[in-house]
């Protein structure tokens, strides 16, 4: 619909628009004002949160306990050794190790591993794959000895068919009929389903009807008692039916398992509705010492100790966890063949009695992974790398120097007064290159002499000036120190030659320089404590700790988060309104808002004006016109 009121013009022939526009004139230009002044603060928003995000990049690669093999302020990550396992001159996999620290140790020979320790296993007696049950050929011939044929239904993967064996009446003797029975069903099995899908065999009086990875029903039979298989049997158990109907455990209980040296207090509730798989798997996260699983092949149910070592032998605390044992074939017989075992070697000579598989012997951390009792000994020797570390530490002077450069040049730049944010009407009258110079322009000096980061540059200088307490070696002597040139102002070299020497010569003293922990955790909370910190802790856990008081995205002792993230925020959270920046946009929004409501309401009420004059002006005009009609 078309608002007539601002079609004006027509009976004085005056630009109307471009009088109100000039009218408001300064009305647009408070406004303009405010939205150059919200730019400008956009502009810094995205200036913090770029150097948030080389701080935050240099802490995933180099900081994060996720990767530790990356982590410089761990000592675990400053290995200088590969380790070397040999047995008869050839690599070997019989065990594995790895070095630790300067490692104590030339070499170490391990004579003879009789055995590896080995977790507590119980394994269900019946193969779940079979129908079992004892078998009296003489009472079936004796019961059936009239009948020429006798059936029998079974079901495989679904399929349900009735097959029928000759009975003993179709023999000429008894002792034929039971010499071919077994032969018999195979036979009509084989026509049935295809060659062994099932098969059958009888030992020591038991028929058994197996099934590999096929679920097999053997839905009833006309063998008589003299078969003792119940109608219905089956050779698989449901692991998505209930343990109410499946196992028959019918009352809520808690599964509780102990080690024999370990009382545990760890319950678990196990509820009649749970499926067989829900009750394993509460089981298998619960912190129960144990883990139960079913065998894939045999389809018997194991559990086994979450513990290698005699001292992982478990002990089941009640009757209930018992019972639900019990019905799935793990009862305490089950357990007979798969003790545990403490791993028993010979290094150096010397017999070695060890409840795990993971042995460390003068800095090497040795993993038994298989028995040997040959002549040659394994032998295990170390060699001096510290290449891989070098380079990791080159990419972090790199990447460190990237970030005090980029934080130097935010606020050092001065400020170019001839630049401010354009308007919109300025933008429509520039190109798109024009308008990109004329930003960047206008962006340099935003964060010129910002105290917070010309904070975080200080400490940094002050991590690499300050010793640290008790080492005997300082950045400068492992080729670690500031550049040469003022201009650089707190840049670092990393000479490579210098810092693989010191790992070398003094590679304990190395580590402790970097990355000595202290008593006092991070961000204390006194100055007493913090300067207690800052003097124990190694280099590189103090540069971490000055990244996490300029970016953490979490709260501070001070309930305020990183310098940064108060400043900025971080996109996409919380943080984003709450921060200084994001709290003074959401206030410069809302005065735009009620300036430009205003500007509206002036706008509607000049247009009215000048439509009453146009209306005035036409009614003057209409009756000049009437009176020269009447001259």
């Amino acid at each position: 619909m078309e608002d007539y009121s601002r079609i004006t013009g027509l009976a004085s022939g005056m630009d109307t628009a471009g009088m109100i526009k000039q009218m408001l004139k300064v009305e647009h230009m408070k406004v303009d004002s405010f939205k150059a002044k919200r730019q400008r603060q956009v502009w810094k928003q995205e200036s913090y949160r770029e150097i948030t995000a080389m701080i935050k990049g240099l802490e995933s690669s180099y900081f994060d306990l996720l990767n530790k093999k990356s982590h410089l302020a761990l000592a675990s990550t400053y290995s200088r050794y590969d380790s070397i396992v040999k047995l008869g001159g050839q690599d070997t996999s019989i065990v594995s190790a790895s070095i630790k620290g300067s490692a104590d140790f030339d070499q170490i020979e391990i004579n003879e591993i009789k055995q590896v320790a080995t977790a507590e296993t119980w394994t269900a007696a019946k193969t779940i794959n079979t129908i079992e049950g004892n078998l009296d050929l003489d009472l079936i011939a004796s019961e059936n000895a009239a009948l020429d044929e006798m059936s029998f239904t079974v079901k495989l993967d679904g399929v349900e068919k009735t097959l029928s064996v000759g009975g003993p009446a179709n023999y000429a003797s008894p002792e034929e009929f039971k010499a071919n029975f077994v032969s018999s069903l195979n036979n009509v099995l084989e026509l049935g389903f295809g060659e062994k899908a099932v098969e059958v065999t009888v030992d020591s009086g038991v028929i058994s009807f197996t099934s590999n990875n096929h679920k097999l029903e053997l839905v009833s039979h006309d063998f008589g008692a003299g078969m003792d298989v119940a109608a219905g049997s089956t050779n698989y158990i449901d692991m998505n039916s209930e343990i109410s109907s499946a196992l028959g455990v019918v009352s809520m209980f808690d599964f509780k398992i102990s080690y024999v040296t370990q009382a545990s207090d760890v319950e678990i509730e196990i509820n009649p509705n749970d499926t067989i798989s829900e009750a394993i798997k509460k089981i298998n996260d619960g912190q129960s010492l144990v883990k139960i699983r079913q065998d894939s092949i045999t389809g018997k149910f194991v559990m086994t100790s979450n513990k290698v070592g005699i001292n992982g032998a478990v002990d089941v605390d009640n009757p209930e966890t018992q019972a639900f044992l019990d019905a799935l074939g793990l009862n305490q017989a089950s357990k007979a063949a798969g003790a545990p075992h403490n791993a028993i070697l010979t290094v150096n000579g010397v017999e070695i009695n060890d409840e795990d598989n993971v042995l460390e012997i003068d800095g090497a951390k040795i993993t038994l992974n298989k028995t040997h009792t040959g002549a040659d000994p394994i032998v295990i020797t170390k060699k001096f790398n510290s290449e891989k570390l070098a380079e990791k530490m080159k990419d972090f002077v790199k990447k460190y120097n990237d970030l005090i450069d980029k934080v130097n040049g935010k606020i050092s730049e001065r400020k170019n007064y001839k630049y401010d944010p354009l308007t919109e009407e300025q933008k429509k009258e520039m190109k798109e290159d024009d308008i990109k110079k004329w930003e960047e322009k206008a962006k340099e000096g935003l964060l010129r002499g910002d105290g917070g980061l010309e904070r975080m540059l200080n400490e940094l200088r002050r991590v690499f000036n300050t010793p640290v307490k008790g080492s005997s070696v300082s950045m400068k002597e492992i080729g670690i120190y500031f550049t040469g040139n003022w201009k650089d102002r707190g840049k670092i070299e990393f000479n490579e030659e210098k810092f693989n020497k010191a790992l070398q010569e003094k590679g304990d003293d190395v580590v402790n320089l970097l990355t000595s922990t202290s008593s006092v955790d991070f961000d204390p909370a006194t100055s007493e404590e913090k300067k207690q910190r800052f003097e124990e802790v190694g280099v590189m856990v103090r540069i971490q700790d000055v990244f996490k008081y300029t970016a953490s995205t979490t709260t501070l002792r001070n309930n305020q988060k990183g310098y940064l993230v108060q400043k900025a925020g971080v996109k996409g959270t919380s943080s984003e309104f709450e921060s200084e920046i994001g709290k003074e946009l959401i206030k410069i929004d809302r005065r735009v808002d009620r300036m430009m409501d205003l500007l509206f309401k002036k706008e509607d009420y000049y247009y009215a004006q000048f439509a009453k004059l146009e209306t005035a002006l036409a009614q003057l005009q209409a009756q000049s016109d009437q009176f020269a009609g009447m001259m």
